[in-house]
C-alpha cells in the first residue's frame, strides 16, 4: 500500500428503531450519529482527503458524506465485502492520496492486520475514534489515534 496517509473510522451511532430494532444495511443514523458525522466532516474538511470508501451500508455512507462533499472526492464501495476488499482498494492507491475509510467495528482490526500494522486496540466499539495511519521514509505506516466529536 503506498497511500500517504488512511485515516479509519467507525461509522456514527445508528438508530435501530427505524428497522425494528434490527441492524440492517439500511439502518440510518441517529440523531446522535448524524451529529457525529457532522462533527468528524468539520474535523477533516482540510485534510485533502482523495478517496474515500465505505461498505454499502448506509451508516457508513452517511457518517462519510459529509467529508465526500467537502473535498469533492468520490465515494467508493468495494465490490466485495469485507477488510480484505478494503485492503485491496487501498493497495490500488497512489502515493499522494489522502484516503477515509470508513466501516464496521468487526472489520476494522482486520483491515489494520491487513496493512501489516502491529495493534492492540480495545476501542473499536466506540463511535468517538479515528486512527490515521501515516506513511514513513521506509514505507510502513504509524498509526496514530484520536477522538472527535461528543464523547
Amino acid at each position: 500500500v503506498k497511500a500517504e496517509a488512511i485515516g479509519i473510522v467507525r461509522h456514527g451511532e445508528f438508530d435501530t428503531n427505524a428497522t425494528n430494532g434490527k441492524k440492517v444495511p439500511k439502518t440510518p443514523l441517529s440523531p446522535d450519529g448524524r451529529q457525529r458525522a457532522a462533527d468528524f466532516a468539520f474535523t477533516l474538511k482540510d485534510a485533502g482527503i482523495t478517496k474515500v470508501l465505505t461498505s454499502d451500508a448506509v451508516r457508513t455512507h452517511d457518517t462519510a458524506g459529509q467529508v465526500k462533499v467537502n473535498s469533492g472526492s468520490r465515494l467508493e464501495v468495494p465490490e466485495q465485502a469485507g477488510a480484505n476488499a478494503v485492503v485491496k482498494e487501498l493497495e490500488k492507491c497512489d502515493t499522494n492520496d489522502v484516503v477515509l475509510v470508513v466501516f464496521h467495528h468487526t472489520e476494522i482490526p482486520r483491515i489494520l492486520t491487513g496493512l501489516g500494522i502491529d495493534h492492540n486496540e480495545k476501542a473499536w466499539e466506540e463511535f468517538d475514534r479515528m486512527y490515521v495511519l501515516v506513511r514513513q521514509a521506509d514505507g510502513r505506516y504509524k498509526m496514530l489515534r484520536f477522538r472527535y466529536g461528543k464523547h
